[in-house]
């Protein structure tokens, strides 16, 4: 699930945890927690995978010529393009 941007408290404090499969945006890139963890992707990279561009196109419609990681914003649902080793799609985040 897209969680916005790489937080590290919550707002009553305390810190904020990222579950396996959450995806955050952190200094312009986008990452997906390998598995759980409190820490940002500099702090602990072994639980972030790199997955691409974070440049955010809001529209009603996806981009024309779309690259994989790239994010699409349509009325507030986020999907990230992405291969699959056979074809390529939209996925929500």
């Amino acid at each position: 699930m897209f969680k916005g941007n790489y937080k590290s408290k919550n707002s009553n404090g305390t810190v904020f945890v990222y579950s396996k499969g959450d995806s955050i945006l952190f200094q312009g890139k986008l990452y997906e927690a390998a598995r759980s963890t409190y820490l940002s992707p500099i702090q602990q990279a072994d639980a972030w995978d790199y997955k691409g561009i974070s440049e955010i196109y809001t529209s009603d419609n996806p981009p024309l010529n779309p690259v994989v990681g790239q994010i699409w914003n349509t009325n507030g649902r986020y999907y990230s393009y992405f291969y699959d080793g056979n074809s390529y799609t939209w996925v929500e985040i």
